[in-house]
């Protein structure tokens, strides 16, 4: 995992199996972190619009609830044959 250098990031090295932090100028983010600005402005939008309200007891939760829908985001076309599998499905 790559991320700048931000004090922020203090339990991240706990979590994840690899991360290398560096310093990034400005003129270099687009390419060493692409789509971080994107997705931080579209998580923030979303989280404003859905519960116009953010507290930090749920914070991990909302975040999570973003992250899955991000990554299937292509995949909407997919969702009913999905669900109906899984209704079906026996356990």
């Amino acid at each position: 995992m790559k991320s700048d250098k931000s004090s922020s990031y203090t339990e991240l090295s706990e979590k994840v199996e690899s991360h290398v932090a560096k310093v990034i100028k400005n003129e270099a983010i687009e390419k060493e972190l692409p789509w971080v600005d994107i997705a931080i402005s579209n998580a923030k939008r979303w989280m404003l619009n859905t519960f116009h309200f953010v507290s930090q007891k749920h914070l991990q939760s909302y975040l999570d609830e973003f992250c899955y829908n991000f990554n299937r985001r292509y995949m909407r076309g997919e969702l009913y044959d999905r669900l109906l599998v899984v209704c079906l499905s026996e356990e």
